[in-house]
């Protein structure tokens, strides 16, 4: 096997370089895909900041809404700044956007419940109070009950002992969500360093390459915020139900596997060379060029599920919200 240059071209093959062959026209189509859905995205969050009522949950949804054009965005420019440290600081900033996302996730659903210690009473109250016809272990939705082996979730019925002052349960939750981001930023300056020493191997499963280790950690960091999420659900979801959560948290999920598993799954392909290189690559620039590729198609109809997902906010004709006063608030941390 032939070694490769820092460029992921393989060497002696320069004249069938990825910018002068057929690779640079699947470039140009998954762009103009890309631009679709950065359209169709703004279109989304401008009609948000027109009708900009409902300021604390439009700011929360806005930030989860950037993350598809974000992603489209980046893959875009990934695809003609190849394997330039640009392209490469990008990619990373873009990964550490999607760990954010996930805490702007849970922050909306807390928002809709009306902030953490409200959530915490209703969960006291329900665990205290009498249930109508008798024993509350037969109702579905009681909390002892929502949490069973075949969600793995049947070892936290002992921690459903809330107490007001103490809410561990709670705190656990957004814990297991908020690791992705400590870990994300990690991995973004492993990843750098790694890249900057020739060893970090993009794409390709190699024992003396760091790329291995990235996903293998990234992998363990975002089962257990996605768990977390999970467990959230599964005790908020009778409190959630007047905002339709399943479509939200399944739009999360998607967005979080076409934007890491299905890159993860690529790469294994071509390592196990079920899918051949493209013409005058490397088999881990083929996977990284394929990822990118593919998620500007994906951002499309994902900017379109977006809209059932996360709707535009309430319409109040002729109150409609000043678009550079509601940006003002929606920048603001807090």
């Amino acid at each position: 096997m032939s070694s490769t240059d820092f460029d992921g071209i393989v060497p002696g093959d320069h004249h069938d370089a990825w910018y002068v062959s057929k690779a640079v026209w699947g470039a140009t189509v998954a762009c103009f895909f890309a631009m679709a859905a950065i359209l169709i995205a703004t279109g989304q969050i401008y009609h948000h900041l027109r009708h900009y009522h409902e300021p604390v949950v439009q700011r929360y949804t806005i930030r989860i809404l950037l993350m598809v054009p974000i992603y489209a965005f980046d893959s875009c420019v990934s695809l003609f700044t190849y394997k330039t440290i640009v392209a490469f600081i990008m990619t990373l900033l873009r990964d550490i956007y999607e760990a954010y996302t996930l805490y702007n996730f849970l922050a909306l659903m807390l928002c809709y419940l009306g902030g953490a210690n409200v959530l915490v009473s209703k969960w006291r109250e329900d665990m205290h109070s009498p249930k109508e016809g008798g024993n509350s272990s037969d109702d579905p939705e009681d909390l002892s009950n929502v949490f069973s082996w075949w969600t793995m979730t049947c070892c936290l019925k002992s921690m459903l002992t809330i107490d007001i002052n103490n809410p561990m349960f709670l705190r656990m939750i957004k814990a297991g969500v908020l690791q992705y981001i400590f870990v994300k930023i990690f991995l973004a300056i492993f990843a750098l360093v790694m890249e900057c020493l020739d060893l970090y191997h993009e794409g390709q499963f190699r024992i003396k390459g760091g790329f291995l280790y990235f996903v293998i950690i990234q992998n363990i960091s975002i089962f257990i915020s996605l768990y977390s999420l999970v467990v959230f659900y599964l005790a908020t979801k009778k409190y959630l139900a007047p905002f339709k959560p399943v479509i939200k948290f399944a739009m999360i999920k998607l967005i979080i596997f076409v934007t890491f598993w299905q890159g993860a799954v690529i790469a294994f392909l071509f390592f196990l060379q079920v899918l051949e290189p493209i013409k005058g690559l490397t088999k881990g620039a083929s996977s990284v060029f394929m990822q990118n590729f593919l998620i500007c198609i994906e951002a499309v109809p994902l900017a379109g599920l977006n809209w059932l997902g996360f709707p535009p906010g309430t319409v109040k004709k002729g109150k409609e919200t000043n678009v550079r006063h509601a940006l003002k608030h929606f920048v603001r941390m807090r």
